[in-house]
């Protein structure tokens, strides 16, 4: 039985969504260099340019000079960059919206995460669980994400290779920023559900002592 499902933030994969676009239409605007030329009622005559970065520098025959082209590659340069960053963002934001699957499950046997692959799970049965606690990443970054922090019994049998988690040690340090859960409603779940198995398993071990 399935206790608990944790799915994605769908607030941060539309802030993400967004970010992408808005490097995208930089791009755009670095590329393209909209203008404005238009005739309008009151104002007359309204032109100019709308690029970030400007017009490349032309002579007198309108024709680019050398530092012109030099600039004109330098846009290409970086609308490029911002378009493949913008639409990878825009396609990892997506995809993580349209696959709602859980990326972590709390069930009767084990507690799941979605951190061998992006499609694949990582069983840790409660029986190899020894505490689990929520904390902060402490490698010296700006923002303190959030983690779920798992002690487990015998890390040395689980791959030591993970998407969004890291072993320290006998810890599983697993990445919960992008969770729709708070980290610290997991671990009271996830507490419980530990508990319960320690206290299914010695009832079962003091039974099978009585018998013999």
């Amino acid at each position: 039985m399935t206790h608990l499902v944790v799915n994605r933030s769908v607030t941060r994969q539309l802030l993400l969504m967004f970010a992408g676009l808005a490097l995208v239409l930089v791009a755009i605007d670095v590329m393209w260099e909209p203008r404005i030329d238009i005739d309008l009622p009151v104002l007359g005559h309204v032109e100019f340019d709308m690029g970030i970065a400007g017009p490349p520098e032309t002579n007198d025959d309108g024709a680019l000079t050398s530092r012109g082209h030099a600039q004109r590659r330098q846009d290409i340069l970086w609308s490029s960059v911002f378009i493949v960053t913008g639409g990878a963002i825009l396609v990892f934001a997506g995809m993580g919206l349209a696959r709602r699957h859980g990326i972590l499950e709390l069930t009767d046997q084990a507690l799941r995460a979605r951190i061998l692959s992006t499609s694949g799970y990582l069983d840790v049965p409660w029986s190899d669980i020894e505490a689990v606690r929520s904390g902060t990443d402490d490698t010296g970054s700006e923002v303190d994400d959030p983690l779920l922090i798992v002690s487990v019994r015998n890390p040395a049998t689980y791959p030591a290779n993970l998407w969004g988690a890291e072993w320290r040690g006998d810890e599983l340090r697993i990445a919960a920023g992008t969770w729709a859960t708070p980290v610290e409603e997991v671990v009271v779940h996830a507490s419980l559900l530990a508990e319960r198995h320690d206290e299914t398993a010695a009832a079962l071990h003091s039974e099978t002592e009585e018998v013999e």
